[in-house]
């Protein structure tokens, strides 16, 4: 089990860029970042050992764009 992950985006401009998770069934369990960033490309370690095994999504939303991916965690 590797309790750290890394989310990764890139930025052709300044944007708000928010990062929530979303457990399987669509609860809100976290906002992992809402803040303002520069152009560049980011890495943002993520480490929750508290979470329990299973499915989350995690959405970026910057710039008008909208992006959900899967998320699996397992102990």
């Amino acid at each position: 089990f590797n309790p750290e992950t890394t989310i990764s985006f890139s930025l052709s401009k300044q944007s708000e860029v928010r990062i929530v998770l979303y457990n399987s069934i669509g609860q809100e369990v976290e906002k992992i970042i809402s803040d303002v960033y520069m152009p560049g490309t980011y890495y943002i370690p993520y480490k929750k050992p508290a979470l329990s095994s299973g499915i989350y999504f995690y959405r970026l939303e910057a710039d008008n764009n909208i992006i959900t991916k899967k998320m699996i965690i397992l102990k």
